[in-house]
This record gives structure tokens, C-alpha cells and sequence, in this order.
């Protein structure tokens, strides 16, 4: 992970050429942990920016002052949210809470904040620790002959609202395809 002081925005003119900057702070993973464009949780300010790898939620702490980028931290916590053969859809995150198909069930998790105090006990420990509650949402709709068949998920943490893309493009199985559908939850 890399950090990036971006220079101001300038007019753009035909002569105008690239600007290069370079990083000025970088955290690296593990090499299970790789993924090429991992999710990201939107940025709002004050807030931890949240990254899942597949194996690991990561949450960056930004540097109170970004002109000392070196007091920036990056907190670890175990959650493998996928069946290594196959993944179901993509995960998804908000500034608060994480959503992932795994095992036939659709998953849900807090991210953890300062004032839970599952940062400071991570702190603490060498080890990355595993998440506390993890809840499963029950959705018959996103089902397709038995199977939870989710294709993408969209989290809007305002309105507590999941949508979810479900169905299936191609049953390897029966060589068929199942229509697509929206399918609205309300939290």
C-alpha cells in the first residue's frame, strides 16, 4: 500500500507534461494477502479508510498532520471472506460495515472504530486477531435452485440499504442460464 502526496491540479495546456511524485509512505502484506485491486472503503473525512484482501480486513489510519505521513498506521484483523476454489461475488465495503458470500450464506461484520476498542487490543497483540460478531443475513430471493447465487452487492450505509445482483449467467451443471435480478434488502 501506497501513499501519495498529490500535487495541486493545474490548467491543462498542450504543452503542459506528466507530473511525477513519488510515495511517501508504504505498507506491505503478506504474499497470500496480494490482491491486484483489492476493496476499499470510500474515504470520509476523520474516518479509517478500510481495505479487504481476501484473508485480512486492513484499516489505515491516517497521520493527523499529512505532513508527517510516517505516523500513518495500518491495523490488521483475520477475515477470510471467501471459499479459496470460488468466489461467489465481490465483497463489499462502507465507511462501517463489511458484506461477503461465503459458504452458501451471505455475511455481515461491523469494522471496527476507535471507540470500540478493538483497535487498541490489536495494538497490543502480535498476531492479527479475528473480528467479533459476524452475522449472517438471510435472503431466499438471492437463491437459485437452493444456492445462494450473488453476483455483486452494493452497500449504501445512509439509506441501510444492500442490494444485491442475483442469479446465475451459466449453470455449469444443467447447462442453463438463470435470469439476473435486483433484490433490495432493508436494515
Amino acid at each position: 500500500m501506497l501513499l501519495f502526496d498529490i500535487p495541486d491540479l493545474q490548467l491543462a495546456s498542450e504543452s503542459s507534461s506528466i507530473v511525477r511524485t513519488r510515495s511517501v509512505w508504504a505498507h506491505g502484506f503478506e504474499t497470500l494477502d496480494v490482491y491486484m485491486y483489492p476493496n476499499a472503503s470510500p474515504p470520509e473525512r476523520g474516518e479509517n479508510v478500510a481495505i479487504l484482501n481476501g484473508y485480512h480486513l486492513r484499516l489505515f489510519q491516517p497521520a493527523e498532520d499529512l505532513q508527517h505521513p510516517k505516523e500513518c498506521h495500518v491495523t490488521s484483523f483475520k477475515l477470510q471472506t471467501h471459499d479459496p476454489p470460488r468466489v461467489h461475488a465481490r465483497n463489499c465495503l462502507s465507511s462501517r460495515r463489511v458484506f461477503f458470500c461465503k459458504d452458501d450464506k451471505l455475511h455481515t461484520c461491523a469494522i471496527p472504530s476507535e471507540q470500540d476498542g478493538l483497535l487498541q487490543a490489536r495494538q497490543q497483540s502480535s498476531e492479527p486477531p479475528s473480528l467479533g460478531a459476524i452475522s449472517t443475513v438471510q435472503v431466499d430471493e438471492a437463491r437459485v435452485g437452493g444456492k445462494l447465487r450473488v453476483q455483486d452487492i452494493s452497500w449504501d450505509e445512509r439509506s441501510g440499504r444492500l442490494c444485491l445482483l442475483a442469479g446465475q449467467h451459466h449453470d455449469y451443471e444443467t447447462a442453463q442460464r438463470s435470469p439476473l435480478r435486483i433484490v433490495v434488502v432493508d436494515f
